[in-house]
């Protein structure tokens, strides 16, 4: 019987999603400056560890070591020729550890830059990088592509619009609020209402938020994705602001402040659910206990 796709699923039930990988990798090894996505390459088998630990952990779906494999991003590093080789292997390492009862979600992550007039990235070189990314995604096989901690509607709707020439596999827009006098806003002052219309109009078919807030800012949040769409809401908050203590990074939300907003984040229509920036398998393990209770 053919698989239903993970928007179908998340009509039905809440669809569990992994924790942070950039959290798992410094775990392992991962150095300051060093780009994790070139791990999928260099230390394939730590990459596929994680994985395989949110998968244990009760994990429906599982996002590619992709977030900044764009040609845009890898260029920072000197690794812009190696696209290919980064995406392919990110996409075989997560699907090797799937069954096909679990989901591989194509990870495509902002470009980090600005478009102009704001800043100088041009469009044309934003739509070049991203079709080139997601075509090799999509060639190594994954289920579904998400564009996510997007901080710019038209970065979204730039990305969106290759997605759907592309494929007709589910696409997830998921942006990064920021928590203000006036509510929550991307940085470049989309309010929730108008990032969330407009994605949707342009056929998204799961809409979420994930990154830079807490899990008890995602509350109100996610209450408002909902409130301005019908489709499936996702929401992988962060588990805390990080903080550098004895030279490494932790996280200031404790587990159990983390996992005690998750039934309200439920009530409040998350459909899909996991965590970002801090979080763990222990996150996913808590939160998979509750689904299941």
């Amino acid at each position: 019987m053919e698989k239903k796709s993970i928007a179908d699923l998340a009509r039905e039930r809440v669809v569990l999603l992994d924790g942070g990988m950039g959290t798992m990798l410094i775990a392992k090894g991962l150095k300051e400056g060093e780009a994790p996505d070139l791990w999928n390459v260099n230390f394939p088998d730590k990459v596929r560890e994680a994985h395989s630990e949110y998968l244990g952990a009760g994990a429906d779906a599982i996002i590619t070591n992709t977030f900044g494999a764009s040609r845009i991003r890898l260029a920072s590093c000197g690794f812009e020729d190696r696209v290919k080789e980064i995406n392919r292997a990110g996409t075989e390492i997560a699907k090797s550890v799937c069954s096909n009862e679990h989901y591989v979600i194509g990870d495509i992550g902002p470009s980090g830059k600005f478009l102009e007039p704001y800043g100088d990235l041009k469009e044309e070189d934003l739509c070049v990088s991203v079709e080139e990314q997601m075509t090799e995604l999509l060639g190594g096989g994954v289920d579904c592509l998400v564009i996510e901690t997007v901080f710019d509607v038209r970065e979204a709707v730039a990305a969106l619009k290759i997605a759907k020439k592309l494929t007709k596999l589910p696409v997830i827009v998921s942006f990064t609020f920021n928590k203000t006098i006036r509510g929550y806003y991307t940085i470049t002052g989309n309010s929730v209402k108008e990032a969330v219309q407009i994605v949707d109009d342009e056929g998204a078919d799961i809409i979420g938020t994930n990154c830079s807030l807490d899990s008890s800012l995602f509350i109100d949040l996610v209450k408002e994705i909902k409130a301005h769409t019908s489709k499936p809401v996702a929401a992988k908050p962060n588990a805390g602001k990080p903080e550098m203590r004895n030279g490494k990074i932790t996280y200031e939300q404790s587990i159990d402040e983390f996992i005690g907003d998750i039934p309200l984040l439920l009530e409040n229509g998350a459909n899909l659910i996991g965590g970002c920036c801090g979080t763990t398998p222990a996150h996913i393990k808590a939160i998979h206990k509750i689904l299941n209770e």
